[in-house]
């Protein structure tokens, strides 16, 4: 059984698991629908801290390291998930 398998089917993932599976769409290998059928799910049943922190795990590994040289720089930039509208 694969992992979108599995988690379409309403399986808890490993922190391993997840984050091989998160590796796998952030590397282009699953389908649109693949990729959608595994979030609704993961949401439906309720994400799980192993299953994000596998999911963050994935993210940070491919994150890109900027030179920001001796300027200090700060992040002014948010997802707008609080609900405060700003």
């Amino acid at each position: 059984m694969t992992l979108v398998q599995k988690t379409a089917l309403g399986h808890e993932l490993s922190f391993e698991e997840a984050s091989e599976l998160f590796d796998s769409i952030m590397a282009g290998e699953l389908t649109e629908a693949e990729i959608a059928a595994v979030l609704v799910a993961m949401r439906l049943r309720g994400e799980t801290p192993d299953e994000i922190a596998g999911a963050a795990n994935a993210m940070n590994k491919k994150k890109i390291r900027l030179d920001k040289g001796d300027r200090i720089v700060i992040d002014t930039c948010g997802t707008g998930g609080d609900g405060k509208s700003t």
